[in-house]
């Protein structure tokens, strides 16, 4: 009788793991996929900053370097969200989705 309760016990243990595991990369992707539109959006705002410094009439070549080399960095830490959300997706076995992170 004990037996039986011990491995009721241990299911019950496992089941609780898996559980936590679940909720633990469902909160990843959606820690990931938070930081991909902040990063997104930030893009976006310096892509629209960089247009309205070149639609001036005599745009100052510093700022345009400047917003240059910060779109440049935010692109890469957009494609490096981008790829955790990617793997996350992936490690939670969820093909489809990791498939149109880029999109």
């Amino acid at each position: 009788m004990n037996e039986k309760l011990f491995k009721t016990a241990r299911v019950r243990d496992n089941k609780s793991v898996e559980l936590a595991q679940s909720k633990g990369e469902e909160c990843q992707i959606q820690d990931h996929k938070s930081k991909k539109r902040n990063a997104k959006s930030l893009m976006t705002r310096l892509l629209n900053k960089l247009a309205g410094v070149l639609g001036e009439n005599n745009p100052q070549q510093s700022e345009i370097k400047e917003l240059l080399e910060r779109i440049d960095e935010q692109g890469w830490i957009t494609l490096s969200v981008m790829n955790l959300l990617e793997v996350a997706y992936r490690e939670n076995k969820e093909e489809e989705f990791a498939k149109k992170v880029y999109t």
